[in-house]
């Protein structure tokens, strides 16, 4: 039998010592690095899940990331309802957008706490359960070449100075696909990774947004992690 989460023991081992809760941080974030090590911009409000897909469609060039395909959302799809069960048995509430791309973004609002250190750590781990569950369908390999046919996990945008497109916000890729956030109910029947274009984004915009009110719902991840929360 699969395990639904990793142990609180593997999880709680990467919480950072001396981690400031927001009220103990600065918010002056010039004048020096020891300032900004030391402010708000040092600790992360969500905790971010990158999925995306290396299927491949048909034929492509070496090198080349894969097209959108109905098939690799999917399968992306998939991957991001495992990690949502994962994230539910540990009690964090998750939300999930199409990056406007092939792939999806799921997302753990959370309170300034944690250091980005700690945060994206907490992210490595759990996706390294998920690929210990599934290694045939999941990789967190950073060759290229070797994520072909799965789903790569990328835990390395939980850092100070990353950024991912903003939900609603358009690519800069052919027809303006926009990143569109779902609910979870909405991505078990979406089929298409470009579903929302800027063409056709008003008839979309006029739903109830399911990331509306985001940052009143955030969670402590330190208090979850101990399984106080």
């Amino acid at each position: 039998m699969k395990d639904a989460a990793p142990s609180a023991a593997r999880v709680g081992a990467v919480l950072v010592r001396g981690g400031a809760d927001v009220s103990d941080a600065s918010e002056e974030t010039w004048g020096s690095t020891r300032a900004v090590v030391a402010s708000v911009v040092e600790r992360p409000d969500y905790l971010l899940f990158d999925l995306d897909p290396y299927i491949y469609a048909g034929d492509a060039a070496p090198g080349a990331e894969p097209m959108p395909s109905p098939d690799a959302f999917r399968r992306g799809g998939d991957a991001a309802f495992w990690l949502k069960e994962v994230l539910d048995v540990m009690s964090i509430k998750s939300y999930v957008k199409t990056s406007g791309k092939t792939g999806l973004h799921v997302l753990a609002p959370i309170v300034r706490t944690l250091r980005y250190d700690a945060v994206r750590e907490i992210a490595r781990v759990i996706n390294e359960h998920l690929l210990h569950e599934r290694p045939q369908a999941l990789t967190t390999e950073w060759d290229t070449a070797k994520r072909r046919g799965r789903i790569f996990l990328d835990h390395k945008m939980n850092v100070r100075g990353k950024s991912i497109i903003a939900p609603w916000g358009p690519r800069g890729l052919p027809g303006a696909p926009i990143s569109v956030p779902l609910t979870w109910t909405e991505l078990a029947r979406v089929d298409a990774p470009q579903l929302v274009r800027v063409s056709n984004a008003r008839a979309r915009l006029k739903r109830a947004d399911p990331w509306a009110g985001l940052d009143a719902r955030k969670q402590d991840l330190a208090r979850k992690i101990a399984g106080d929360g």
